[in-house]
Order: structure tokens, then sequence, then C-alpha cells
């Protein structure tokens, strides 16, 4: 998500600026944006879109540059781990661990579609993970790290008949 906002910020504010700088006709005449340049005369349209698209350019390389909140909360690990779903759609294979910190104490969590924890289990030694029960539920990793357990895995839905 992260990257989309930065790739769409990016290109709405370059091309704000571009058009402000080489006056591009078509972008000042456009019925949506006579709201925002009418009454003005050219020249202030095309600073105002000049200006909006110099903020939209800093806002990209804001999304991208800095942390997100969950990224810093409690000195959230360096690491990661990717699960993925066998065919059976019962079975969870996770990667092995990325990053920078040495992780200890892998946990394998179950949850319901209303966050309800059904499950959890020792994934110290397992590269992978078979939940038997029917129904759909999802599954992520984590790990015991400054006194609490944080999720270092993408959460991913298995549907075991």
């Amino acid at each position: 998500m992260k990257i989309a906002f930065f790739i769409l910020f990016l290109l709405a504010g370059s091309v704000l600026i571009l058009g402000a700088v080489f006056k591009w006709d078509w972008l000042f005449r456009s019925r949506k944006s006579q709201m925002l340049v009418q009454g003005t005369h050219f020249e202030q349209g095309q600073i105002l879109y000049g200006v909006i698209g110099i903020i939209l350019v800093i806002l990209s390389l804001v999304t991208i540059l800095v942390p997100q909140a969950g990224d810093i909360i409690a000195g959230r690990p360096d690491a990661t781990v990717f699960l993925t779903v066998e065919a059976d759609g019962c079975t969870v294979t996770r990667s092995e661990v990325v990053g920078t910190d040495e992780i200890k104490n892998f946990m394998w969590k179950v949850t319901n579609a209303d966050y309800d924890t059904l499950l959890t289990r020792s994934g110290d030694d397992s590269m992978s993970f078979k939940y038997v029960q029917p129904g759909v539920n999802f599954v992520v990793m984590q790990t015991w790290h400054n006194g609490q357990y944080i999720t270092i895995s993408n959460k991913v839905k298995i549907d075991c008949k």
C-alpha cells in the first residue's frame, strides 16, 4: 500500500508540475479543474497547479521514506517471514527469516474472521503447519520480542474442508 501511494502522489504531482511549466492548456481548461482556477488569471492557475504538484511530490517522498507506526512500535525486530498456503488449503509454509535480527521463539497463530485466537503453537522447529479444523481462518507467524508477541509475517487465509 505504501508503494501505491508513493506512485500515485509522484505521478499526480509530476503531471501537475509539468502541466504548469509547459502550459498544458488541456490541464487548465478541463471542467473539473475550472473549480480551482475559476476567477484567476492563467499565470495564477499555473502557480497554483505547480504548488499543488510540488506538495504531492513531497507527500510521495514522505510516504516512502518515513517509517509507518507499525514499523517502530516497541522496537520491532528487523525480521520478516513470508507465509504461503499449500494446495490442500490447510497447510501453511514459512520462508526463512529475512532481516538482520536473530529470531527465536516462533509461534503459529490461527484466528477466525472476528480475530478470535483459535490456536497458538510453537513454530521453532517447523517450516510448515497444518490446521485441520474445517472452516475459513487466518494464520500469522509471531515472535516474542521486548516482552510481547509481534507479528513478523503476512496474514494468509486458510480454507480447510
